[in-house]
């Protein structure tokens, strides 16, 4: 049931599999944090020795709204999460809107293979556009923290695709994503472009390209991650619409359930 090596990309995929049941561990400072996924309640046991902190954050997302048990408490919100998936394959563009397809058109006649290529960097080289890219400040470090995080996993891969301008050589787009080791999913983690690339569509060039990369590798589902909901952080309208006109499947989460332990109760000894 627990397992700290497992992703987001694994919980959001679970919708595919809804047999398995599964959880992610990780710790920051005097805290330790769990957070587990599926509809049944999560067996909480102690934890070793070496993964205990001085507080204990459990988090349960369930599928459906559920019964609040006891132990369990929630902060207010209905939907904590809106997710997207897109199912690929042959006819992977049948859900995209008339807009999408326009762009990607015009993406392909005008500009791919000559007035920019798409190519597979390392973390530094997508680290120092997203730093220069037109992301708010405030969240392009944090951005790229969980991204170094989730690289430390040795059964998920990311992936940093640039689009490059030829004439001068410069990285005016990029995008990272993560393939999942369970499960046919690949998830979004991060995408940015700079004010260089003006209205070009290297947005939609990058998310077709993402999209090839995953049936090339045997991917069935992409994961789109986080969109904006009603009543949720408006900050995410944009790039809600944006990726909302790719046509995904769209999954809501109810309220995050939580519990917390202090001092030692939540570790064992042996």
């Amino acid at each position: 049931d627990f397992d700290p090596l497992l992703t987001m990309s694994d919980l959001h995929g679970s919708y595919l599999q809804p047999e398995k049941k599964t959880g992610i561990y990780w710790r920051f400072g005097p805290f330790s944090f769990e957070k587990y996924f599926g509809d049944t309640e999560p067996v909480i046991t102690p934890l070793p020795k070496e993964k205990a902190r001085l507080a204990r954050v459990i988090m349960w997302q369930r599928r459906t709204s559920a019964k609040k048990p006891g132990k369990w408490m929630s902060f207010g919100k209905q939907i904590s999460q809106k997710i997207g998936f897109l199912r690929l394959g042959a006819d992977y563009k049948k859900t995209w809107s008339g807009t999408a397809l326009r762009y990607l058109r015009k993406w392909e006649k005008e500009f791919l293979n000559s007035v920019y290529t798409i190519e597979e960097v390392s973390y530094d080289r997508f680290a120092k556009l997203y730093l220069k890219s037109t992301i708010p400040i405030s969240l392009r470090r944090p951005t790229l923290w969980e991204i170094r995080m989730r690289m430390k996993n040795p059964k998920s891969a990311v992936t940093f695709m640039v689009v490059r301008r030829a004439r001068d050589g410069r990285d005016v787009a990029g995008m990272a994503w993560m393939k999942s080791s369970l499960l046919p999913v690949s998830y979004y983690m991060a995408g940015c472009i700079t004010k260089e690339s003006g209205n070009d569509p290297v947005m939609t060039g990058l998310f077709d390209h993402w999209f090839r990369w995953c049936m090339l590798h045997g991917v069935h589902f992409a994961d789109f991650g986080g969109f904006w909901w009603k009543g949720g952080d408006s900050s995410w309208k944009g790039l809600s619409r944006f990726k909302g006109k790719f046509g995904p499947l769209y999954f809501f989460y109810p309220a995050i359930l939580y519990r917390f332990e202090f001092g030692s109760g939540g570790s064992q000894n042996s």
